[in-house]
């Protein structure tokens, strides 16, 4: 990161990253001078920073560097998670267990919600068979089908936006979570226990995807 530390910068510059260029930068400079007599010279000043994003290093550096993390338009959900990511780590000695502990908390933190969308799931299952009458009973007239169907409803105390309503609601925290760790430099080469020696690279003995495919099913059979 390059912080141009004139006045007057009027740059435009586009830089790829050091991955597609071959560790190469391709930068261009428009600086807003003004006047410079012949024979006179002028110079450009920039502070650097190359090192690793790491958020407390940005911050201590100055000049507001931790918001060049790409952490996407929930970046503030992405930094208190990241928080209690480093304070769990700080507890816990091992990213892993600290991202196991924070996914835990947010589990037990949203389970309302999602017992909320689970019983309204539920209870459309069960009146189904119901609500396929209506619909075999009404298939020639689809107004008064859909008459009969919402007046069901109603009467049954059926609302379809109770299953969506609260899942939605979990959406950003967990995308933001997400984003911190995709983006997060201190699980570079951070062990956890066992064959996963970087918690930044993908499992070499594909256990873990295995393990999540068994317990998602595992938890469909319970649903």
């Amino acid at each position: 990161t390059m912080l141009p530390e004139n006045k007057r910068v009027n740059y435009t510059y586009g830089a790829r990253s050091l991955a597609d260029q071959m560790c190469s930068i391709n930068m261009r400079n428009s600086v807003a001078f003004g006047q410079i007599a012949p024979g006179a010279s002028a110079t450009l000043k920039y502070r650097n920073w190359f090192g690793p994003k790491s958020p407390e290093l940005l911050k201590a550096y100055g000049a507001k560097l931790e918001e060049s993390l790409d952490l996407g338009i929930l970046a503030r959900i992405s930094m208190l998670l990241f928080s209690a990511l480093s304070w769990l780590h700080g507890a816990l000695g091992n990213w892993g267990l600290a991202i196991i502990v924070c996914t835990l908390a947010l589990k037990v933190g949203f389970y309302p919600l999602t017992r909320q969308a689970a019983m309204s799931a539920h209870r459309m299952k069960k009146m189904q068979p119901e609500m396929n009458r209506l619909k075999e009973k009404y298939k020639e007239d689809p107004k008064r089908q859909q008459q009969e169907l919402m007046k069901f409803m109603s009467t049954n105390k059926i609302n379809p936006m109770r299953g969506c309503l609260p899942v939605l609601a979990q959406l950003p925290v967990f995308i933001a979570f997400y984003r911190v760790l995709s983006t997060s430099i201190e699980l570079r080469h951070a062990p956890f226990y066992g064959w996963i020696t970087d918690l930044a690279i993908a499992d070499p003995y594909f256990v873990t995807p295995l393990i999540l495919g068994v317990t998602m099913f595992v938890q469909q059979k319970i649903t």
